[in-house]
């Protein structure tokens, strides 16, 4: 060594006099004994092409602790003195290297943790590209990393005529996240299967770098509740039509009253639950009619006081027949109200405005439209125009004004009819 500079002693422990050729200490004995040969190697190579030199090794000090040091140096020639000489500048980089081992530790520890997940797991990059799926992504779906990652989408597994659909959600749960949506896909080999979607974005100074999802298989699930469905359904319908093979001049009527009153709340924007219980009450409203005697259902003349007041019982006794079933939704109550009015003016129990479910408003509106544009036993069908023209002049005091307008624009739609 020809010169060694004061940092020497903070980095090593050793004086730069002590490292200076001819001294106590050779500089290369200061390097680790596994990185020793390296670094000869390196140097050496760096000498015969009379390049730079970028070195990353350890060096143990006077007190016996490992340091990581890096050293850029460089070869040169002195001819006025006949020197062949090498530059360099040594820095600690041991807190750095201490920091890039703990980082690749954590990167291999998660690593392990989403690999053995028995949950399939995907990343995605912010520009929407895959950047990691794990192994129970690839046997679930069927496709292979390689086929998957690096890929943006449409994804292998989406079914193609959904794709504007996943797009959509995809857009929404990079903003918001996404929690417990529902999707169909499908595998490499063509089948399909129902998935239970997590995504929710990773941010890193405050902005999104990642996205970070999983999916829950639903398919077994998805299978048992459309079996659940087949027989609620078949039963609705078999309840349905004991009313109708007594009063065959209303036989359709609550089926149509149905799918009326599902028009109204699609146009009223409710939700899919809600909608599907609001099909389901408009099925069932007239139920209660099986315990009326069928001469009075089948009157071909206008009723009597006592003959209306029995009539007004079907909305009671549809109640009671009904909330036997546990439908998990208030369906009972639904059939109980739909012949309340606004005013107060209805029955069973007279109630008014907030105090009728919105479900029960929705049927009693298709339930007068429906009414006064079918055939009856005392009338023939009146005109879709005069069923408008009842619920119009009605609307604030009957019938809810916001159901009213929806089931004018339903009606008025050339996309309604009546089956």
């Amino acid at each position: 060594m020809e010169f060694v500079s004061n940092g020497c002693l903070k980095l090593t422990g050793y004086k730069p006099q002590d490292l200076i050729l001819n001294n106590k200490i050779s500089y290369e004995k200061i390097i680790h004994s596994e990185d020793r040969e390296m670094v000869r190697d390196e140097i050496a190579k760096a000498v015969k092409k009379s390049k730079q030199f970028h070195l990353k090794y350890r060096i143990i000090t006077a007190k016996n602790k490992i340091k990581w040091v890096s050293e850029v140096g460089r070869f040169f020639q002195l001819p006025a003195r006949n020197l062949n000489l090498l530059e360099g500048f040594i820095i600690d980089t041991t807190a750095q290297e201490k920091a890039e081992e703990a980082l690749k530790e954590i990167e291999e520890f998660n690593k392990i943790i989403l690999s053995n997940s028995p949950i399939p797991i995907y990343v995605m990059n912010q520009d929407e590209t895959m950047r990691y799926i794990n192994p129970v992504f690839e046997k679930l779906t069927g496709f292979s990393s390689e086929e998957i990652i690096g890929g943006k989408p449409p994804r292998p597994y989406w079914i193609k005529e959904m794709e504007e659909t996943y797009m959509q959600n995809l857009k929404k749960a990079i903003k918001k996240g996404a929690k417990g949506l529902e999707l169909p896909f499908i595998n490499k080999k063509g089948q399909k299967f129902w998935v239970e979607v997590t995504l929710r974005p990773i941010k890193s100074n405050g902005k999104i770098k990642y996205l970070m999802g999983s999916f829950v298989d639903i398919t077994e699930r998805k299978k048992a509740y459309a079996r659940l469905e087949e027989i609620l359904n078949s039963t609705i319908n078999t309840l349905a039509s004991i009313v109708e093979t007594r009063d065959p001049y209303t036989a359709g009527h609550q089926k149509r009253v149905a799918l009326l009153s599902v028009e109204i709340a699609k146009k009223l924007k409710l939700c899919e639950r809600k909608i599907r219980f609001i099909e389901i009450a408009a099925q069932l409203h007239d139920i209660g009619k099986i315990n009326i005697p069928p001469s009075i259902l089948s009157k071909p003349s206008k009723l009597s006081d006592i003959e209306f007041n029995i009539i007004k019982t079907h909305a009671q006794v549809g109640f009671e027949i009904v909330k036997k079933i546990n439908f998990q939704y208030p369906v009972a109550e639904i059939i109980l109200h739909h012949h309340e009015r606004e005013d107060g003016s209805g029955y069973p129990q007279g109630l008014k405005g907030k105090d009728i479910m919105l479900e029960a408003k929705i049927i009693g509106v298709a339930d007068v439209v429906e009414a006064m544009s079918s055939h009856r036993p005392y009338r023939p069908a009146l005109s879709i125009k005069t069923a408008i023209d009842e619920i119009s002049k009605n609307k604030g005091k009957l019938y809810d004004p916001k159901i009213v307008d929806a089931c004018i624009k339903v009606i008025r739609s050339k996309k309604f009819q009546f089956l």
